[in-house]
């Protein structure tokens, strides 16, 4: 891997402690040297917290909606709503690339871990994880959001 390469992964859905149990590659991100690894945990869709089935520990470094995702049914001309880690991985991606985008330049996995906290709340009272969670996309986009975490 190269270290401007992110590595970003679904916690998993079992409900389970990363801390106490491995998930990979998600539990990757719990390595020092493995910096690049950014694992993301699903959001209850109405209380904020950790959605129930999603994995936590200090392993999992944020959260992000993942719980009723509006979805195309492969193959067809229709939606359904599905829960899921692997629907939290892509807004945390949207965000890495948008900070890769504004900088202009190499990140390092540091760097990166550094922005992400910066930009994560603890809104939650039953998130479990390591930083918090991430605003919805619109609002990363609109006002003031748009600055640089990354340089504040």
């Amino acid at each position: 891997y190269k270290d401007t390469v992110f590595i970003i992964a679904g916690a998993g859905n079992g409900g389970e402690n990363l801390d106490s149990c491995h998930f990979w590659p998600a539990s990757f991100a719990g390595y020092p040297k493995l910096q690049h690894v950014i694992s993301v945990a699903a959001l209850d869709e109405h209380t904020r917290d950790r959605a129930s089935f999603s994995n936590y520990g200090q392993e999992v470094l944020v959260a992000a909606p993942g719980e009723n995702i509006k979805v195309l049914i492969p193959g067809e001309d229709e939606t359904t709503y599905m829960d899921g880690t692997s629907f939290s991985a892509p807004w945390v991606a949207l965000r890495v690339a948008h900070l890769l985008y504004i900088n202009r330049k190499d990140i390092s996995p540091a760097e990166m871990n550094e922005c992400i906290q910066r930009i994560t709340k603890k809104d939650g009272t039953h998130l479990q994880i390591k930083y918090g969670s991430m605003k919805k996309t619109a609002e990363w986009f609109h006002s003031d959001s748009i600055r640089n975490p990354c340089n504040p």
